[in-house]
């Protein structure tokens, strides 16, 4: 503005400060539909189980939600399974137990994994541990171990 309080006439009107520019108005997501539609999956069978279960948890329904952890993309990996750990009851921890077993999810996963089920009540947490303890290559073995120990828990 000059001295008057008026724009000069060749000033270019002012635009909004946050508006992103033209190329970068598109979707920027690095999602595909695909993968999109596995985390909304995984996400529903997850708010499935958020309610204790008469029947309780299955072998399948363990196998079917490592299944389906399994299919979600490696990018939103980490905010699901938070979401899981964080929605998923002591009465349904059992589901838990398909991830944790896995070792093909790699030692970040299985102890983040771990450590929720350590939080756990012991009637959930201990059929767990009992079951991981069988695998001496797991890298979350001396650590079962070393619990199931203290607490007098006795390994299978």
């Amino acid at each position: 503005r000059d001295g008057t309080g008026r724009r000069p006439q060749d000033a270019p009107e002012p635009g909004p400060v946050d508006a992103a520019p033209p190329s970068q108005e598109a979707d920027d997501s690095s999602e595909s539909d695909g993968d999109r539609r596995e985390v909304d999956a995984f996400d529903a069978l997850v708010d499935g189980w958020m309610e204790a279960r008469p029947a309780g948890v299955s072998i399948k329904d363990a196998e079917d939600f490592r299944k389906a952890f399994a299919r979600v993309p490696d990018e939103s990996r980490e905010e699901c399974l938070h979401r899981a750990l964080n929605l998923i009851p002591d009465e349904n921890a059992l589901l838990l137990a398909g991830v944790l077993l896995d070792k093909s999810f790699g030692k970040d996963v299985l102890e983040v994994v771990f450590n929720d089920i350590l939080n756990r009540d012991d009637s959930a947490k201990l059929p767990i541990l009992k079951n991981l303890y069988r695998d001496r290559t797991h890298p979350c073995w001396a650590d079962a171990a070393w619990i199931l120990d203290v607490t007098g828990a006795t390994a299978p």
